[in-house]
């Protein structure tokens, strides 16, 4: 056995001299990346010893669904409200000072009226329908939502109320009478609520709405309806089986005015109320 260099009394020798050099990682690498991923292999990178790739379970799978629901949903909220705010510079100054302005669906309680006018687009050719000029709103839906509750009602056109300035009279001519305004006032003064928010919709703009949205689904009765005389006349016919039925635009306009149902001659507009409603759910 030979003694040790420094027992032997020689000089020791310097070790070597390494210059170390690691690769660098590419970004987009599925097995390990600059942000110290996993590599191909499965092996933790030299700066994160012991970790492993995480199993894909139906948990982690689960989670990341909810997470790309609840993103879709914040987004489309956020662009509802700056929508809302674009179209509330149409609403004349006389309707938005007769609204409480309160809420903001859906996380405050908020009532919101929904008034149907009567007027028709230009080009008609139904006997008697006014293109320009006061109308009527001949369809009044007002919806309470937000704050962990819902709820809707619906208020027959021929409701016999008591119009501000203007005596009894049916509760739709308060639009012809006064617009909106009018119409906000005095469906607060019958009720003894306050309306925080208006939507106007018009023939021409609903039949788009529904368009926009795709369609809707509407489920209920057989309805046949001759609107305007149908088709034979100039008008709309519609024909609906009774179950589901994937409505456009045109059918939907055409559903919320049937008012005489050949498949059931003894609905009132009670009942084309409740159609509106199902309109508005689906």
């Amino acid at each position: 056995m030979s003694e040790p260099p420094e027992r032997s009394g020689r000089p020791l020798k310097e070790p070597p001299a390494y210059t170390k050099y690691r690769a660098r990682p590419r970004l987009l690498d599925r097995g390990g990346d600059a942000f110290g991923r996993l590599r191909r292999d499965g092996r933790a990178p030299l700066d994160q010893p012991g970790r492993r790739r995480r199993p894909i379970t139906w948990r982690r799978a689960l989670k990341w669904v909810a997470v790309g629901v609840a993103s879709w949903i914040a987004l489309s909220l956020v662009l509802f409200l700056v929508s809302a705010q674009i179209q509330r510079a149409k609403v004349d100054d006389a309707a938005r000072s007769a609204l409480a302005g309160g809420g903001t669906p859906p996380f405050t309680p908020t009532t919101v009226l929904f008034l149907g006018s009567d007027q028709r687009t230009a080009g008609t050719r139904e006997p008697g329908a006014s293109t320009s000029g006061p109308s009527r709103s001949d369809s009044i839906l007002l919806m309470r939502i937000g704050g962990g509750h819902n709820a809707r009602l619906s208020i027959p056109r021929d409701t016999v109320v008591d119009i501000p300035g203007h005596g009894r009279s049916k509760i739709n001519a308060a639009y012809a009478f006064g617009g909106p305004a009018l119409a906000v006032q005095t469906i607060e003064h019958y009720l003894g609520v306050d309306v925080d928010h208006l939507v106007e919709v018009s023939f021409g703009n609903f039949p788009q709405l529904i368009d926009a949205m795709g369609g809707v689904t509407y489920q209920g009765g057989c309805v046949v309806s001759k609107i305007n005389g149908g088709f034979k006349n100039g008008g709309f016919t519609l024909r609906l089986k009774a179950g589901k039925t994937h409505i456009d635009g045109k059918q939907a306009l055409a559903l919320a005015r049937t008012r005489k149902n050949l498949c059931n001659p003894r609905e009132t507009d009670l009942t084309r109320a409740r159609r509106q409603q199902k309109i508005f759910s689906a």
